[in-house]
């Protein structure tokens, strides 16, 4: 019986070994074969190959495609493409290449069985008529100028006639637009980037022309740093800041509905009147949780200036009855008569760009009083602020509710 019973086991085991010995049969990679391409269209940077694909086998084509390097027979673990699967030809686009540079490409086939390579050919990329030039990282930034340049390691076969920087505040700037002309040849150069516009986002490119085209290096931005003035020990901003978002790129939200402003407890700002014209000079109003958020209201390099700076400030010009006057922008093309004791002999030139109280629902002052937040908190719903007014040369300093709306100024740190 014990034999009976083993004979069709035997039987079983010698029939799956018979199918494994079919399954693993060299002649199925034998009938695969591959053909390599011929190289096209070689450029510095890129070329055309290509395969055709034979197969008489049963197991179909998976993957197929070219595989290239600069080290001979290439693998799929190099650069490569895919083109689809089955037999038959197809074309691949090489690129990614160095110029001047000789690679070793070869198509290849995958199925069942494994890998088969086509036959190994060898290109090498041709000059580039196209200059190399590398831009330098900003440097030196003002509130007016900026200082860049770049560096050309390759001429693109004639000689350079022309390089320097270009900028604008639009990305990818060009030679049709701002730039300098920083000599001629190969190697490094130094451009000094002038003209600009405080707090504003520039882009930096630099550029190379030859007798054929020009080339431009890698862009880089900046922000132009703001406009200030020296007062004592202090370096204070000369203008409101007109900012919407905070220092790490969050927006801050402008809110124009009394109803809303009046129930905040998170920053905001709106424009006097919620009218852009009159916020272009006297810049936003803000509350003080915009002022007080850890994200950071002042730019990088600057804060808010405390209590205990606004009295360093006033100290510096003289004392509180008279440091107004020396803040206060002359004449009245701003400030309403009389401007009392307004001399600006200190530069800030204040202005009177008033207020929005904490209702949300008055706004008051243009052109008589400007108010601006400290970042020292007083209770738990007030905060310091400063006062300019029309009728005297006085800087005081009170405390209000949190959701008035403000002007600010900065101080360097």
């Amino acid at each position: 019986m014990k034999k009976i019973i083993l004979l069709p086991v035997i039987v079983l085991l010698f029939f799956m070994a018979c199918k494994k010995l079919e399954r693993d049969n060299p002649l199925e990679i034998e009938l695969l074969t591959v053909n390599t391409s011929l190289i096209i269209a070689i450029s510095d940077s890129s070329a055309i190959s290509g395969g055709n694909i034979k197969y008489s086998g049963t197991h179909p084509i998976t993957t197929r495609g070219i595989c290239w390097s600069t080290n001979p027979k290439p693998l799929i673990t190099d650069s490569h493409t895919s083109e689809g699967n089955g037999a038959g030809a197809f074309a691949s686009n090489i690129t990614g290449l160095a110029l001047i540079t000789q690679y070793y490409v070869r198509a290849y086939a995958i199925n069942d069985f494994g890998i088969v390579y086509g036959d190994e050919l060898i290109f090498v990329t041709s000059p580039s008529i196209h200059p190399i030039v590398t831009t330098n990282a900003i440097t030196s930034i003002t509130s007016l100028t900026g200082a860049s340049g770049g560096n050309i390691s390759y001429d693109g076969g004639t000689a350079i006639t022309a390089r320097g920087v270009c900028w604008s505040s639009s990305p990818y700037p060009l030679i049709t637009g701002n730039h300098t002309t920083d000599g001629t040849g190969m190697g490094t150069f130094v451009s000094s980037i002038t003209g600009l516009t405080a707090v504003t986002q520039y882009y930096v490119r630099a550029y190379a022309t030859n007798s054929a085209v020009t080339s431009y290096g890698a862009q880089f931005s900046f922000i132009t740093d703001y406009s200030t003035i020296a007062i004592g020990n202090q370096t204070w901003t000369d203008k409101n800041l007109d900012v919407s978002k905070y220092r790490n790129g969050d927006n801050i939200p402008e809110c124009t509905n009394p109803s809303q402003w009046g129930n905040l407890t998170t920053g905001a700002w709106c424009y006097y009147s919620n009218s852009a014209t009159v916020g272009a000079i006297y810049g936003k109003l803000y509350n003080w949780y915009a002022v007080n958020d850890s994200r950071g209201l002042a730019p990088l390099g600057y804060h808010i200036p405390s209590d205990a700076e606004w009295t360093i400030l006033s100290n510096y010009l003289g004392g509180q009855t008279i440091a107004g006057g020396k803040l206060k922008e002359t004449g009245n093309t701003n400030w309403a008569i009389p401007n009392t004791g307004a001399t600006n002999s200190s530069g800030f030139t204040g202005l009177p760009g008033a207020y929005l109280d904490n209702t949300g629902l008055i706004f008051g002052g243009l052109g008589i009083t400007g108010l601006w937040w400290g970042s020292t908190q007083n209770t738990p719903l007030t905060a310091s602020y400063n006062i300019l007014h029309k009728n005297n040369a006085s800087l005081i300093q009170l405390s209000n509710s949190m959701r008035y709306g403000c002007s600010v100024r900065c101080v360097r740190d």
